[in-house]
This record gives C-alpha cells, sequence and structure tokens, in this order.
C-alpha cells in the first residue's frame, strides 16, 4: 500500500479535507473538477495562476538558453514571433512585418531555428517537392506575379549583395 501525504485544507476552497482515503488534496468532487477544469470553470484569478505555471514551465523548456526575437509591440521576447503577433495582437505575420520594415517573405525567428527547420526539410526530403514545383513558378514580367513594395530590410540586403558581386569583379 503507497502513502499519500493528506492535506489538511483543500487546494480549491481551503476547507478542511476529511480523513478518508477517497479525498486527499479536495474536500469534494466539485472541487477536484473545478481544479481539474480551472481554464473553464476557476475564478480569473485562479485561471491566472494556472496558466503563469504553465508558461513558465514551457518556457524553462522551451526558451531559456536559446536565442530569442522580441516582438515590438508588446516588447516580449519569443522563438517565433509570427505565431505570437497573429495569436495575441490579432494581425498576420506579413502586415507586422510590413508596419516595421522587416523583409515580408522571410520569417523573423533566430538563425539556430532557421537552421534546424532547414535540416528537417532536407530529412524529410520536402526539399525535393520544391524542386520539381520550379517550372511552374511565377518568372520575372509575369502579370500574374504580385508586386509588392520592397522591405528596408530587403532593399539594405539586396544593396550588401550587390556590393559583394562587385567587390568579386564579376561585373567587370
Amino acid at each position: 500500500m503507497w502513502r499519500v501525504e493528506l492535506r489538511e485544507n483543500c487546494i480549491m476552497c481551503k476547507k478542511p479535507v476529511p480523513k478518508d482515503k477517497r479525498f486527499r488534496t479536495y474536500c469534494s468532487k466539485v472541487c477536484r473538477t473545478r481544479y481539474y477544469n480551472m481554464k473553464t470553470v476557476a475564478t480569473p484569478e485562479a485561471r491566472a495562476i494556472s496558466n503563469a505555471g504553465q508558461r513558465e514551465r514551457w518556457r524553462k523548456k522551451h526558451i531559456d538558453g536559446k536565442p530569442t526575437v522580441k516582438c515590438l509591440i508588446c516588447n516580449k521576447e519569443y522563438r517565433q514571433v509570427g505565431s505570437h503577433i497573429a495569436q495575441s495582437h490579432k494581425m498576420t505575420a506579413r502586415e507586422y512585418r510590413r508596419l516595421y520594415g522587416f523583409d515580408v517573405k522571410k520569417g523573423i525567428i533566430p538563425d539556430d531555428l532557421r537552421e534546424l527547420y532547414q535540416q528537417q526539410v532536407r530529412d524529410n526530403h520536402t526539399i525535393d517537392n520544391l524542386k520539381a514545383g520550379a517550372p511552374f513558378r511565377f518568372k520575372k514580367g509575369d502579370p500574374r506575379a504580385g508586386n509588392y513594395k520592397r522591405s528596408d530590410q530587403s532593399i539594405m540586403k539586396l544593396r550588401q549583395n550587390a556590393e559583394k558581386l562587385r567587390s568579386n569583379k564579376l561585373f567587370e
């Protein structure tokens, strides 16, 4: 027979816990159900406590010690800002990138995560699908291709690449 510490007070309502074996941490089934369904039943204060604990455990597992990217709206750090923008700020990641001058077609994630995703594409052979679709991509001057204003970040990268090509004397 295993031993379980008996609590004196219920986790949810702080009432005394009966000494029988059925309820060890809750005074009743109602309190146990409320605790298990805390997100839908409990008070906002209890929900905040539960969510804060979950966020802290998630942060320790996924973020601590790894490079992050700061959201320019709320100044919080994330591994993938695009999904945070869509969920929390109710705007698309593309709108966010356009608003803050980032490259519209490139996700905002740390370099180590980008390399991990690239490696996954190679390992899963998804890159073969991308290569197979090359004949069907838009060509330069195609009227169906969308025209978009280049971001400041894109213009800066294009200039840097042009400078590299000039320094390599490929255009002489």
